[in-house]
């Protein structure tokens, strides 16, 4: 293995996506089908996602999970999200959702949220984001949309 320069192409704030260009001409076989359509996904459709599951500690140990598709979740100003069962670890992040039946992706891993209560030593029941219990992802749809836009910038 060896690291590639890479710079941003394309930002999509909104939906914490970012288009990558490499600094050297890569070469890829990707599939034909390579991305699926999140809009077409009905909850309970079973899914995987990759990642690092001890994040840049330096361990190579990549882990897949299994999980469905339990809600598709408008978040703010028509931002879509997928909630995603079956939790994703921290070193998933940025990693495909893929179609467990299909092969494809449908999503990229952006957030998790873990709702633990606080110490009882703090003396409330308000809950902090302390551990990763729910995994969102953005549709794969944001992300066709701004390579469809770099492309089209390009020409």
């Amino acid at each position: 293995l060896r690291a590639i320069g890479a710079s941003i192409a394309r930002l999509d704030e909104p939906n914490d996506l970012a288009l990558l260009k490499f600094n050297e001409p890569v070469k890829l076989k990707l599939p034909e089908q390579l991305f699926g359509d999140a809009d077409a996904l009905t909850p309970g459709t079973p899914v995987m996602h990759l990642g690092y599951p001890f994040g840049n500690t330096g361990a190579q140990v990549v882990l897949m999970r299994s999980g469905f598709l339990a809600a598709k979740v408008e978040v703010e100003q028509q931002i879509k999200r997928l909630y995603v069962e079956g939790v994703a670890y921290s070193g998933a992040a940025g990693g495909p959702l893929i179609d467990a039946a299909r092969g494809n992706i449908i999503g990229v891993i952006n957030s998790q949220l873990g709702l633990l209560p606080k110490p009882k030593a703090a003396g409330n029941e308000f809950k902090l984001p302390i551990m990763t219990d729910l995994s969102f992802a953005a549709p794969v749809n944001a992300l066709t949309r701004l390579l469809e836009s770099e492309l089209d910038a390009s020409s």
